[in-house]
C-alpha cells in the first residue's frame, strides 16, 4: 500500500503530463499537482483503486480508506480485489 504522500507525488506527475510539456522535474510535479489546472484535468482522467494484493483477499479489509483517498484528493475511489467482479458493486465513491 502506497502512502498518502507517494499518492501526492503520483498524482503530481499526472498533473504534470497532462498540463505541462516542459522538462520535468520534482519541483514541477508539486506544482502541477497544487495548481487550478491540474486539480481541474485530475477528476475527469483519474480514478483511485484502493486494493489488496492478497490471494484470496482477506475477511478483514480497511474500506475506510475508500473514504480516506476521496477526502484527501478530491477524486473518484475504487476497490479492487481478487473477489468475484459482481461481488461489490457499490463500492467506490
Amino acid at each position: 500500500m502506497a502512502t498518502l504522500a507517494e499518492i501526492e507525488e503520483l498524482l503530481g506527475v499526472l498533473a504534470f503530463v497532462f498540463t505541462d510539456n516542459d522538462e520535468p522535474s520534482r519541483a514541477k510535479f508539486r506544482w502541477a499537482f497544487a495548481s487550478l489546472e491540474g486539480k481541474q484535468t485530475l477528476p475527469d482522467r483519474v480514478i483511485i483503486l484502493h486494493g489488496t494484493s492478497d490471494y484470496p483477499a482477506i475477511d478483514e479489509i480497511n474500506l475506510r480508506a475508500i473514504d480516506t483517498l476521496a477526502e484527501t484528493f478530491g477524486l473518484r475511489v475504487g476497490f479492487s480485489d481478487h473477489s468475484r467482479w459482481d461481488s461489490h458493486s457499490g463500492l467506490g465513491r
